[in-house]
């Protein structure tokens, strides 16, 4: 994972490519909870937190990267609302931290 503030130590480059890690690893996680990806009627709402800089504008931009895996994987059912925010620290000074709500089918 990548350390540090959006705007000082980490380029939104690198801050899209934090964001798909995470994604990934939350898709690791639904499979290993659901058995099956399958089970996913949707995805409902993405929370993204962005360590970064007072000044920095763009933690749209580093969580677009995340909601676009998940339509990418998904299609329709990856369709979801998005919040993104620039947060003054995170845990371990990771410089994304991703909250998903997921509709699954039982």
């Amino acid at each position: 994972m990548f350390s540090g503030k959006l705007g000082h130590d980490i380029t939104t480059a690198e801050g899209r490519c934090a964001a798909r890690q995470v994604a990934i690893k939350l898709l690791a996680t639904l499979q290993s909870a659901l058995g099956d990806l399958e089970r996913v009627t949707r995805i409902v709402k993405l929370m993204v937190l962005v360590n970064s800089t007072s000044d920095f504008t763009e933690p749209h931009e580093v969580a677009n990267s995340a909601s676009q895996l998940f339509l990418n994987v998904f299609g329709e059912r990856g369709a979801h609302a998005q919040t993104a925010f620039g947060a003054a620290q995170t845990p371990f000074r990771s410089c994304v931290e991703i909250e998903m709500i997921v509709e699954v089918a039982h």
